[in-house]
């Protein structure tokens, strides 16, 4: 079985896959999240000094990659998955569900209210010492899809809000987004941009992380990896 949790960042993914892999201990679920990865990377022991913002980029780098070579092996395994990623895009929810061919599929979608999801992001902010890009967000936004079930997706779980509930709010942040975002030809451009310094990393031996920044749908924003898994907050 895989489910693939969807929603913005702070919704709350990564609290509901925790819990409901603790619920369902006799499936041992593998969750692949960032902050799974982080944990493995990270040194351990009394004397371990706090990373500077530098050596953090790096190791989010690394776990970047990490995560995105996971994924992509996990298709190939015969155990329990869960996601832990925002997968707000339709053409990522498709892409990776496709992979997971024979399985069971299915999509978590985490809509809290909004006044909830405020909360939590602060809460995310105040642990992280850092916010999620306007630009990042509004992104999201824009593209944010809800999931209906068809040939490669199983089953549709709403964990907070119901679907009547989650879809008006989910479309007011579409509208609202696409309102604030610049010209569809200029965001067009900057991606196209975005995508050419990528190749010329790759081609300069600078490892393309070429998974989510902070696992947004297998995009990259920007030079600076940004992951939006939090560990045991509870507010991811």
């Amino acid at each position: 079985q895989v489910l693939l949790m969807v929603g913005l960042p702070g919704s709350g993914k990564t609290q509901w896959a925790q819990k409901h892999s603790q619920e369902n201990r006799e499936k041992r679920y593998n969750i692949l999240g960032t902050e799974a990865v982080l944990h493995q990377l990270r040194t351990r022991g009394p004397d371990v000094e706090e990373l500077d913002a530098k050596s953090r980029d790096l190791l989010t780098q690394q776990a970047a990659q990490c995560l995105s070579k996971l994924v992509q092996i996990a298709p190939r395994s015969k155990r329990n998955f869960i996601l832990d990623q925002c997968n707000v895009y339709n053409s990522g929810q498709r892409r990776k569900l496709l992979a997971f061919k024979g399985f069971s599929r299915k999509v978590v979608v985490i809509v809290p209210t909004e006044e909830d999801w405020k909360k939590r992001l602060e809460l995310r902010k105040e642990a992280e010492g850092e916010d999620v890009p306007e630009s990042v967000m509004l992104e999201m936004k824009a593209n944010y899809s809800l999931p209906e079930k068809n040939d490669y997706l199983d089953e549709v779980v709403y964990g907070e809000l119901g679907k009547e509930e989650a879809q008006p709010l989910v479309s007011r942040y579409k509208e609202e987004a696409r309102k604030l975002l610049p010209p569809s030809e200029k965001r067009a451009n900057r991606r196209n941009n975005r995508n050419k310094r990528n190749r010329q990393n790759r081609n300069r031996g600078q490892g393309y992380v070429g998974g989510q920044r902070r696992g947004y749908d297998n995009r990259v924003y920007g030079q600076q990896q940004y992951w939006g898994q939090p560990g045991n907050r509870g507010v991811s």
